[in-house]
């Protein structure tokens, strides 16, 4: 069970069967809460600025755990924002967590609809103990070695423009285009319209599904017609289709959480502690897509300083 309507939610918190989490990005917004919903900040999740990589699965862990969070717990992830709540539903599915969902409406959508409360709740520190599902997650080595030999879709989730390499999408990345052969399986981030209503409500599977049947990713009886790995710019979008995929049944779907941003970019501090960038030496497409056996050689990226104030952290809400 990938997603869990909102009616059933407010069922099964009428008994206490579940523990919903709150996703979102630094202090929590204004407004209503779920009953009961705990906060999770996702930089509990991430390695910080300017990378924003998943922490390694102990990490992750722990960071749950600190949060009350026990892996054997029925989980409900929700948020303001979808990709920020199937980030963190990955997360503890990647963690290991045995029964976690996201909530398939935003905050906003609940609020107007079901009983809220005014502040989150908080529990005593747990111990998350669980064996990681390490099988939904792809490495970029996987990926380029999948992306050369055709042996898997890449499943691109961005933007149009930044799949053409018009723009790189976020301030603290210089690098534009894309993994080679990957295919462009619609923008993925709330505001795009294509996998989250306006109102925060998430499109029915079957309509994502029939996105990607348009696009080249044709699906069969419980699986694509050839192995899946998502991409975005650094997993947030990816996450959220990967979610649809497994509300779909579709079994060989995986996430690269690194992404386009992992892919293309190594960030290093010089001398003076700066952070700056340098190209990976991968492959990389730029402009439209014109033949599957596209490539391009890549165009290292200016070494730019990076500056880390606020404006470099806004793009990361399309990421």
């Amino acid at each position: 069970m990938a997603f869990v309507k909102p009616e059933d939610l407010a069922a099964r918190l009428e008994v206490g069967s579940v523990i919903v989490i709150e996703a979102g990005w630094g202090p929590p917004k204004d407004g209503p809460r779920i009953p009961g919903s705990v906060y999770l900040d996702t930089d509990l999740l991430e390695d910080g600025w300017p990378t924003w990589r998943l922490r390694p699965i102990p990490d992750l862990a722990a960071a749950f755990g600190s949060l009350g969070l026990r892996a054997s717990d029925s989980i409900v992830v929700t948020g303001h924002s979808a990709i920020a709540a199937a980030r963190v539903t990955y997360a503890l599915m990647l963690a290991g967590a045995r029964e976690v969902a996201m909530l398939d409406c935003g905050l906003r959508f609940w609020a107007s609809h079901w009983p809220t409360a005014p502040a989150h709740a908080a529990r005593p520190a747990a111990r998350f103990e669980a064996v990681p599902c390490r099988s939904i997650r792809a490495s970029l080595d996987e990926v380029a070695s999948l992306s050369s030999s055709g042996g898997a879709w890449i499943a691109d989730v961005r933007s149009e423009a930044e799949f053409r390499g018009e723009a790189s999408g976020y301030s603290y990345l210089d690098a534009r285009g894309r993994i080679p052969q990957s295919i462009h399986a619609g923008d993925a981030d709330d505001a795009a319209g294509l996998y989250v209503h306006e109102d925060g409500r998430l499109r029915h599977p079957e309509e994502v599904a029939a996105l990607w049947q348009s696009r080249g990713l044709h699906i069969g009886p419980g699986r694509f017609e050839r192995d899946t790995i998502f991409v975005c710019g650094g997993g947030w979008r990816a996450a959220l289709a990967f979610l649809f995929a497994r509300s779909l049944g579709l079994a060989n779907a995986r996430v690269c959480p690194e992404g386009w941003s992992g892919w293309s970019t190594h960030y290093f501090r010089d001398q003076t502690g700066e952070f700056r960038q340098e190209p990976t030496g991968r492959t990389i497409v730029i402009g439209p897509k014109l033949s599957s056996t596209e490539t391009s050689p890549q165009q290292p990226p200016e070494n730019s300083r990076l500056e880390p104030d606020f404006w470099s952290r806004q793009p990361d809400l399309n990421r």
